[in-house]
């Protein structure tokens, strides 16, 4: 579903992602973990062509793209097809969550305002939040504004979700039932990318998880063998810090 070869990203003089290359299954769910300035984010973002890659390579289902040409078909087809929940949500706050979820469908799949507001009550039903569909983001706590982006990303039915850090602007006590939603979204089989720092939740809801370091993947595998049996010693001192509250307890 997903393939990236020999991915660059410069800011100026800054190699910010240095030759990434990897593959994502259909189905399948890579959760992107590492430290701060890592180039998490920045990878997320080359994906949906947010941040434009320098050099690479990037293929979605069927579009390709090969930096650093973007033709703008291209660029609007592949968006069309790949949902994006950012750390801030990014509601239009003049719209009530009905019709934030309603307003890809509309001037995107050009759908009648029916059928639009009829799709996004059933996605915003599948967050938890049919009862809060008339209220504006202002009225809404973070956690429920974050679930009603991931309705709207949803509500387009994409071919790959991406997911930048999306508990990272939450009240700790918010967290949760943010990642509740998501824990349910991916046993869905959605193919997704979810940039987290929750590394409890990338064992739990992940096929694989890919460490990143330094613009660089350090190390790719199963849940399991990444946080009980990591082979590189990056890794293994990344995971350390977190190890000494519990042998199995990853969280930071």
């Amino acid at each position: 579903m997903i393939e990236v070869n020999h991915l660059h990203k410069y800011f100026g003089d800054q190699h910010i992602l240095k030759d990434i290359s990897f593959d994502v299954k259909a189905g399948e769910t890579i959760a992107v973990i590492g430290p701060s300035g890592s180039g998490k984010s920045t990878l997320i973002r080359c994906l949906n062509l947010l941040e434009k890659p320098t050099q690479g390579t990037i293929k979605i289902g069927d579009m390709f793209i090969e930096a650093p040409h973007f033709p703008k078909k291209t660029v609007y087809e592949l968006r069309k097809h790949v949902g994006m929940v950012f750390q801030s949500f990014n509601l239009f706050p003049h719209l009530t969550a009905l019709k934030n979820v309603a307003q890809g469908l509309m001037t995107v799949q050009k759908k009648d305002k029916a059928t639009a507001f009829e799709e996004s009550m059933h996605y915003l039903s599948k967050v938890g939040l049919a009862e809060k569909a008339d209220h504006y983001p202002s009225q809404l706590s973070g956690g429920q504004q974050q679930r009603v982006a991931i309705a709207r990303s949803l509500a387009m039915q994409p071919q790959v979700i991406l997911m930048d850090e999306p508990t990272s602007a939450l009240d700790p006590e918010l967290v949760q039932e943010v990642l509740a939603v998501i824990k349910e979204v991916t046993k869905e089989q959605v193919t997704s990318m979810i940039v987290t720092h929750e590394l409890n939740f990338a064992k739990d809801v992940s096929s694989r998880v890919m460490f990143m370091d330094q613009g660089r993947i350090i190390e790719c595998a199963t849940p399991n063998e990444l946080f009980f049996s990591p082979k590189q010693e990056r890794t293994m001192m990344f995971l350390e810090k977190f190890a000494a509250m519990s042998v199995h307890d990853f969280s930071i």
